[in-house]
């Protein structure tokens, strides 16, 4: 938490305020100590006892005092209007505190990286299917939802565990179906045993999910391993060497991608 004192204004929106914090210039050190902490995390301000859920829009040196500017929205933004009168030209005290509960909550979410993936895979359904993209992620999302008898989602705000459940779906089904799949397994398999596991069964190539048979790669210093190639990745491994071909596009069960 920071503690300063401070006058404020407001710019209002349909959904948010901004509020404009000129910040005293004895308590300007404190907040340049402590801002980077502050960026880009949920926040509560508390000013004359009433909290509001913000987020810090800008900031900027204005001397001889110091301009923090925060966004309030949803049910909060018509509180702080009902009171900017009485906060309006005086020297406030504010406290400024990270709302953990929705910090947690935000890790939870899915991520930008994720989100990529999962789309790309999507796209990688649709051009097989000659689908519009739209209409292919409904359909993967409905089919989804009700084998997992959960309520509809976005990929927008969904849970992590969620996004991987969704992804290994889709991946699933690209297996079973034979579908040709252009981008990096490392890109969206989260269990790569499990991965493995589904190629086997659906007698898909690991390597570029094309149909395939077992195959038996004898290792010099380990195990043997049983995959599913196609005869194209089988003649491409004898044509590359073995010990070169598996170094750049084998999946490890144990390690991850051994390529990179």
């Amino acid at each position: 938490m920071v503690a300063f004192k401070c006058t404020l204004t407001h710019s209002g929106g349909k959904k948010a305020v901004r509020v404009p914090l000129m910040i005293v210039e004895e308590d300007v050190s404190e907040i340049l100590r402590c801002l980077a902490n502050f960026l880009d995390k949920p926040l509560t301000i508390r000013i004359d006892n009433v909290s509001y859920s913000c987020v810090i829009n800008s900031y900027a040196d204005k001397k001889p005092k110091y301009q923090l500017t925060v966004t309030i929205d949803g049910n909060d933004k018509n509180v702080f209007l009902a009171n900017y009168a009485k906060y309006r030209d005086m020297i406030l005290q504010v406290y400024l505190v990270i709302d953990e509960g929705k910090v947690i909550n935000h890790l939870r979410k899915i991520t930008d990286g994720q989100r990529r993936s999962t789309y790309a895979l999507i796209k990688e359904v649709a051009t097989a299917y000659g689908g519009e993209l739209g209409e292919v992620k409904a359909m993967l999302k409905d089919t989804f939802c009700k084998t997992h008898e959960i309520p509809d989602f976005s990929l927008s705000d969904c849970e992590q565990e969620t996004a991987v459940k969704f992804t290994d779906f889709i991946s699933e089904l690209c297996i079973h179906e034979k579908l040709p799949i252009t981008i990096h397994p490392s890109r969206y398999v989260s269990d790569i045993a499990k991965y493995h596991f589904w190629c086997k069964e659906n007698k898909c190539c690991c390597i570029c999910g094309k149909g395939g048979s077992l195959y038996t790669y004898e290792r010099k210093d380990s195990d043997n391993i049983e995959l599913c190639l196609c005869q194209y990745c089988v003649t491409k491994s004898v044509s590359m060497g073995n010990e070169m071909f598996f170094c750049q596009y084998y999946l490890e069960p144990e390690k991850g991608w051994a390529g990179q």
